[in-house]
């Protein structure tokens, strides 16, 4: 089976569930491209800040995923909520320039499972 991108309002949480906040279009391009050539299975939910889904999507997501990954750029227009559920994880990390993985992909190759 290969890899799936959820948007909202779907989820999918398996033990390979990943959330990713506030990717810019590049971003998820160059991730797609990337699952199409590795044989590990990913399910990766996205979430923009434009999106019009509710909060609660958003939050449920975060509590049930094995990763969360935020845009190191847009961080400021992450709602209180948002901030205050990810301050409860243990697992999650800044993508993007300035950070750890300069992109979605370094992040999944550096943590490959």
């Amino acid at each position: 089976m290969s890899s799936q991108i959820i948007t909202p309002p779907d989820k999918i949480f398996s033990p390979y569930s990943y959330l990713v906040i506030n990717a810019l279009d590049k971003d998820v391009d160059l991730l797609v491209l990337w699952l199409k050539t590795v044989p590990e299975k990913y399910d990766i939910h996205l979430y923009h800040q434009l999106m019009k889904e509710s909060d609660f999507w958003l939050l449920e997501t975060i509590a049930q995923v094995k990763v969360v990954l935020v845009n190191y750029e847009y961080v400021e227009h992450m709602g209180y909520h948002t901030r205050r559920q990810l301050d409860r994880r243990l697992n999650w990390s800044y993508f993007g320039k300035g950070t750890d993985y300069p992109d979605l992909v370094q992040f999944f190759i550096q943590n490959r499972q």
